[in-house]
């Protein structure tokens, strides 16, 4: 797998970005009296157990094979060059 430098690129930012969003929560997480970081602490419980709930009732589907078999219907010369590109081949 070959990664652009534009790719990494964003790649290091966004990995920046979670390091300051992170460090910015602590800091304004420490800088609170106890009693609101119990409350902090509460309501991300409350998140990550949300997040689970909603995996959980997620209703699962099963996939029925060749439901489009016959509906789909390739042009015969779908693989030959198209006129618009001659001039750049």
């Amino acid at each position: 797998m070959r990664i652009t430098i534009i790719e990494l690129f964003l790649l290091i930012l966004s990995s920046k970005i979670k390091d300051m969003t992170d460090k910015l929560i602590m800091t304004n997480v420490q800088s609170l009296p106890e009693r609101l970081k119990e409350e902090v602490l509460d309501f991300v419980l409350f998140l990550k157990n949300r997040d689970k709930e909603k995996v959980k009732n997620v209703p699962k589907v099963g996939r029925k094979l060749d439901t489009a078999k016959g509906k789909i219907i390739m042009a015969p010369d779908f693989d030959e060059p198209l006129e618009e590109f001659k001039a750049y081949m």
